[in-house]
């Protein structure tokens, strides 16, 4: 039987960038099928209707106050679980992830590494791409993650990841956040459940263009927002630190 890869999008409201990416998403590697889910957060536009039109399956999950896609992230690791493919890649529906890191990640997966990130930092960071003041926080929060769990990230905030469903299974009963706080907490119960991890990182370009949702990086409300979240994740790893390994 092929190993059967899902590639897991969190999406809200991001019709216009699935159209443009969803297709590009490699069917197969080798000899294995690629399947596509997209978890639609309670999207208002369209992005359910040109997912399934893009050929990929569809798990619409019911409005709520969003506050981030830590909801619609664990919700695709249950469908990969459930479903039992061997590997799970996950992705943000607004078009900053590129499909042609997905074979990169896989190959890392079959040379017997656990837990394979994309990084915008590895090996050098890319400033001419990266919104004001985003590179000064993600270093200072990914400093703190490799500080408990010695990783030597260069990307801490990356959502692109891929895994074993096997892996899955373990952390999912212990992810708690449905917000944004998603990529913080799943790095820091890995590291508590799992110290000696095989982790690496694969270069990803910093993609901040190409869409309307991705042009708000630049407006300067949008990145108040941002830096306050920033803050946020910094207090939220010193109460985890304190829960797990104190």
């Amino acid at each position: 039987m092929n190993v059967v890869v899902l590639v897991g999008i969190a999406a809200l409201n991001d019709a216009e960038a699935i159209e443009k990416f969803v297709p590009l998403i490699p069917k197969k590697f080798r000899k294995e099928t690629i399947d596509v889910l997209v978890v639609d957060d309670g999207s208002i536009d369209s992005t359910a209707d040109i997912a399934e039109k893009m050929g990929s399956i569809v798990l619409k999950l019911p409005p709520k106050n969003y506050l981030g896609n830590g909801r619609a992230r664990k919700a695709a690791l249950a469908y990969a679980i459930q479903n039992r493919y061997h590997w799970i890649i996950t992705m943000d529906g607004d078009g900053q992830h590129s499909p042609q890191i997905i074979p990169k990640i896989i190959q890392k997966l079959y040379q017997g590494y656990d837990f394979v990130r994309a990084s915008r930092f590895h090996p050098q960071p890319q400033k001419n791409h990266l919104p004001p003041g985003w590179l000064f926080w993600n270093q200072k929060i990914t400093a703190e993650i490799n500080r408990i769990t010695h990783w030597n990230l260069t990307d801490a905030l990356c959502g692109m990841m891929g895994f074993s469903t096997t892996l899955a299974q373990r952390i999912l009963p212990l992810l708690e956040c449905n917000c944004y706080g998603y990529a913080v907490e799943i790095l820091l119960k890995l590291c508590f459940l799992f110290p000696d991890l095989k982790v690496v990182e694969v270069s990803h370009p910093a993609i901040y263009e190409g869409t309307s949702k991705l042009k708000q990086y630049q407006n300067p409300q949008f990145l108040q927002k941002r830096r306050q979240r920033f803050l946020l994740h910094l207090e939220q790893i010193k109460e985890l630190e304190k829960q797990l390994f104190f």
